[in-house]
């Protein structure tokens, strides 16, 4: 049974103190932050992902961080979900409710993925992928959704080893992606992509001093499935 689960959106007060960046910078990373939360609440999280990712790239910030891993996570992206939670917790910046929302994403990646280690040797220029995310450490577990991931090496861009795997809930998979043979066929590094099963906070705290004037909390809700995962938070302005 699908259950209605509450969203809460933080609304701050726009006067902030920022410790760099010009007026024109944190204008535009205030409309886009507001852009991404709209668009986490119609449930386009893919877009809401690339809005975030804009954000960072304009300043980084914990809880900018947070709703890109929030969106990541409905998307069922949990490697790259999973390393901006990493940095968020990381970062001594981040403020410690922040954190153990952190840390409660991750339990209900856990409750819907598995892990995986992949077992092979990297040599200098290569690197490896999950679903087309490259991971700092592949040697070290990854977080992933339960199902089909597909595991690759490559030697720059180019493609040199594969395996897809099945990740089972609670199951921590070894791959050993294999290089291609005669027999593998023209599309050996072509096959799907890990077709995912499921689909914040004080916005500014890293930016500066937050002059929050007449808080307002907005309850939304959102969908989620039958997994037993709770709706995490997310912050706008």
């Amino acid at each position: 049974m699908r259950r209605h689960l509450p969203l809460l959106a933080l609304l701050l007060a726009p006067s902030i103190a920022v410790a760099q960046g010009s007026d024109e910078d944190v204008a535009r990373a205030r409309d886009l932050f507001g852009e991404g939360v709209e668009q986490h609440e119609a449930r386009r999280y893919d877009e809401a992902v690339e809005t975030f990712r804009a954000v960072l790239a304009i300043r980084s910030a914990p809880a900018v961080r947070y709703n890109l891993a929030l969106n990541l996570f409905e998307l069922g992206q949990y490697p790259e979900a999973d390393a901006e939670l990493e940095l968020l917790l990381a970062d001594p910046a981040s403020p410690p409710e922040l954190k153990a929302q952190a840390r409660e994403l991750q339990t209900h990646m856990t409750e819907r993925g598995g892990q995986v280690r992949v077992e092979a040797e990297i040599t200098e220029g290569r690197h490896v992928e999950i679903d087309g995310y490259p991971l700092a450490e592949p040697q070290r577990p990854t977080r992933v959704l339960a199902g089909t991931h597909r595991v690759t090496v490559l030697e720059g861009d180019q493609p040199v080893a594969e395996e897809v795997i099945t990740v089972n809930v609670g199951q921590t998979h070894s791959a050993r992606p294999t290089a291609a043979t005669a027999d593998s066929g023209p599309n050996l590094f072509e096959r799907a992509a890990a077709r995912p099963v499921a689909k914040d906070w004080r916005f500014w705290t890293a930016l500066g001093v937050v002059a929050a004037i007449g808080v307002t909390l907005v309850v939304l809700t959102i969908v989620d499935d039958d997994t037993g995962a709770g709706a995490m938070p997310l912050v706008s302005w």
